[in-house]
């Protein structure tokens, strides 16, 4: 099959979930045979390129927070429909709901629900409205959609469309040394805590932050990640964190892959998400994890202590106790291989690429 993506901001996946999902999920499918094109704004990725057999396709957009993505989708919902593609495949609610042209000009549309944007406080109320109705849109002319998460499955489901649940995916790694992270940060292998993601004020780090200033021991907090058009939001962070912190911005390759696998732990505080895959990610490498208690989150993290320990979201004393909690525990690092396990077992990208595929023979077969 011949499929455009569109919704991303560029390639390689290194901006957010979004990103990461449309990489691994456009590298399973073309080593699947199919041919897949990923629509990306030229402030990410630079010029056209191939990422892991992945073709780009550079569109012009306006690079400011509201119409960065908004602009990019419109144009590329017309282009993709009179491109050589058999499905478009639009991500996020907020760029899926340009599928509706797509669509009324003759392409099949799936569209992948990664999470509900408008819970992001980053967003005005205005903005938050935009998103609701962007959602009731996407479910009502996508030929297919599709959810990161079984809970965002069963909020969608009783409409005019079929709404399936297939999650997020990880990718078997390779254990690395500490060499990168140990040349330019100082960082030597478990002496650090490690949150990895997009950061924006629906991630949680300022209860993070606030969990760490009460947090004694000598180990470093390391984040990594870049802004979402939420400057102020990084500099409010920078200037509360203590002399333990280091920022390490945006990470791929070699040096994310020695930060995931020499971290004591990987905490997610987030109020928000789909599904997450830096989670997923953090598992793959049996890191142990500490994450707040939201329903995507314990959707795969299992009961308390089977494969990760939870904190109430917002509640800073209790990320501070089960923080100090974990880097006590010596049965921590089994709970983290129980939870490598689990996610290798259940969640590899060729067979989620696999159930895409049917959701995309499907659209064409009904549209």
């Amino acid at each position: 099959m011949r499929i455009a993506m569109l919704g991303l901001k560029g390639l390689p996946g290194t901006f957010g979930g979004v990103e990461r999902h449309v990489e691994e999920l456009g590298a399973a499918l073309a080593a699947r045979g199919n041919t897949v094109t990923a629509y990306v704004r030229r402030f990410y990725t630079p010029r056209e390129i191939d990422v892991r057999g992945v073709h780009t396709r550079l569109l012009p957009t306006i690079h400011t927070k509201h119409l960065d993505a908004t602009v990019h989708t419109f144009l590329g919902a017309f282009h993709a429909a009179f491109g050589p593609y058999d499905v478009v495949h639009f991500h996020a609610i907020g760029p899926a709901s340009f599928g509706v042209i797509t669509r009324l000009l003759g392409k099949p549309v799936v569209s992948t629900i990664h999470r509900l944007d408008y819970l992001s406080d980053k967003w005005s109320a205005p903005a938050k409205w935009a998103l609701r109705a962007a959602e009731r849109m996407t479910v009502r002319f996508s030929n297919r959609v599709i959810t990161v998460s079984q809970s965002m499955a069963e909020r969608h489901r009783g409409g005019r469309r079929p709404v399936v649940h297939i999650p997020n995916g990880v990718s078997q790694p390779t254990p690395q040394p500490p060499r990168l992270i140990k040349e330019q940060w100082g960082l030597q292998g478990g002496d650090y805590v490690l949150y990895l993601g997009r950061i924006s004020p629906e991630k949680g780090l300022h209860d993070l932050l606030a969990a760490w200033r009460d947090t004694p021991g000598d180990r470093r907090l390391v984040i990594a990640g870049g802004t979402s058009h939420t400057d102020q939001y990084v500099r409010d962070l920078q200037s509360a964190a203590d002399a333990r912190v280091l920022f390490v911005g945006y990470q791929q390759g070699d040096a994310q892959a020695e930060l995931y696998a020499n971290a004591a732990a990987f905490v997610l505080p987030s109020y928000i998400e789909g599904l997450p895959v830096v989670l997923l990610e953090a598992w793959s490498y049996a890191v142990p994890c500490l994450v707040s208690d939201i329903g995507p989150n314990r959707e795969v993290g299992g009961e308390e202590g089977e494969r990760c320990r939870y904190f109430k979201a917002g509640d800073r004393a209790d990320l501070t106790q089960k923080l100090r909690e974990l880097l006590a525990d010596p049965q921590a690092r089994a709970m983290a291989e129980a939870a490598r396990a689990h996610v290798l077992a259940h969640y590899g990208w060729d067979a989620i690429a696999a159930r895409v595929e049917e959701q995309y023979r499907l659209a064409i077969e009904g549209r």
